[in-house]
């Protein structure tokens, strides 16, 4: 085949061992030990298949004497060497980063560090999202209180009714805005470990297949790419999500400090004094008659007076109704007028600065802080694959400029 290729084949084994030698200083915690050994066994086989197509190939060329099948084999086998030196960096990038990591944060590697650092931001997520909550509802404990006055006597009657801090009903949106945008962070969050986890799964088909479909000179832009996105999604996507762990933990006691405060000076509302006796179901159910109203009542009181007054006894039912009708508005009415000056009382002990200055100091600070860490410190991470992701591409062989699938076939 000439000295050149018999270099050539000769810098593959070389490269082909160095693969192995690496898969035994190489991370396998992010695929498990087996997922390892299948992953460099993928990596073996695609190598191996590109060989033994362009073996093949060189084969043919000798038997039915073509030339040009034969200066063909020369170059893949030189574009052949060049994949598995890319494996062989790939790996060794691998281990050297995965070490560097350990090293660093005390983990078992990236892929362990990167998803502590997304389950811990998380949880303070939902730590948060739950005191907001909390904070939302006595706001709209205070916004809701309101207490009512009725005088009634049979034909005639007034009413009065109140809500002192109906005023708060902005704060109570502000609080549910706040609200909302922690829930759509942490959801934002999750979803990043999900891609994690599908991406370093998926590297183990996917840089296999780049390094087979490297081989070929009509595939060679769409392997590189395989290539470049396989390293770049499981190895450079992780680390750099440690990276911004390392940014992060110089904001992360503020911002953990300020969740831990975010409920903190919001008072709760409560029931007024004596609300509890007054509105119970069971002096409900007796003040109202057992749900007759006054007819109860009147039946009760009016029908035993009445039964002995012969053909009078319609003309009594009714005089007697009229006056227990009169009576049981009295009574059900007094109600309200014994709650009326203790909720107006109580409520003023409580004022709508109370709540406004809490939630402007702890609560929306702590909420808005969150959002912006959160977002600031993903976007990190994936700014820095999708550079490297074209950069890589390149480097590999393929093409920068990802315009689609045409383009890289092409």
């Amino acid at each position: 085949m000439g000295s050149g290729v018999a270099r050539a084949l000769a810098l593959f084994l070389c490269c082909l061992f160095s693969l192995f030698s690496f898969s035994h200083a190489a991370p396998n915690q992010q695929w498990g030990a087996a997922g390892d050994v299948m992953l460099y066994a993928f990596l073996a086989l695609a190598v191996a298949l590109s060989a033994a197509f362009i073996g093949l190939a060189y084969m043919a060329s000798q038997i039915f004497n073509v030339p040009a099948l034969g200066a063909w084999v020369k170059i893949e086998v030189q574009e052949l060497v060049v994949s598995v030196i890319i494996v062989v960096l790939i790996v060794g990038m691998t281990a050297s980063l995965n070490s560097a990591v350990a090293f660093a944060t005390g983990t078992d590697g990236y892929y362990d560090a990167a998803v502590a650092y997304l389950d811990g931001f998380r949880d303070l997520g939902l730590q948060l999202h739950q005191k907001l909550l909390h904070v939302g509802y006595l706001v709209n404990l205070a916004a809701g209180f309101s207490y009512s006055v009725s005088v009634s006597a049979i034909y005639a009657g007034a009413n009065f009714s109140s809500a002192p801090r109906s005023g708060l009903g902005g704060l109570v949106g502000a609080v549910g805005n706040a609200v909302d945008s922690v829930a759509l962070t942490v959801l934002f969050i999750s979803a990043q470990k999900v891609f994690l986890v599908f991406f370093v799964a998926i590297s183990s088909i996917i840089m296999p297949m780049g390094v087979v479909l490297r081989t070929f000179p009509f595939t060679r832009k769409l392997g590189a790419l395989l290539l470049s996105a396989g390293v770049c999604t499981a190895v450079v996507y992780p680390t750099a999500l440690v990276l911004s762990k390392e940014i992060y933990n110089v904001y992360g006691t503020d911002l953990q400090a300020k969740v831990a405060n975010a409920d903190k000076g919001v008072p709760n509302l409560g029931s007024p004094p004596g609300s509890g006796t007054l509105c119970s179901p069971a002096a409900q159910w007796f003040a109202s008659g057992f749900g007759l109203g006054d007819l109860f009542w009147s039946i009760v009181y009016c029908v035993p007076s009445c039964a002995l007054s012969g053909p009078l006894s319609w003309a009594c039912y009714n005089a007697c109704s009229q006056g227990v009708s009169l009576v049981y508005s009295l009574i059900t009415s007094s109600y309200g007028m014994v709650m009326w000056p203790v909720s107006v009382g109580y409520i003023g002990q409580f004022n709508a600065g109370d709540y406004f200055t809490p939630v402007n100091e702890n609560s929306l600070p702590a909420a808005t802080d969150f959002s912006v860490l959160a977002l600031v410190f993903s976007l990190i991470p994936i700014i820095i694959t999708i550079v490297l992701v074209r950069n890589f591409s390149n480097l590999f062989g393929g093409e920068s400029q990802l315009y689609g699938l045409f383009k890289l076939v092409g």
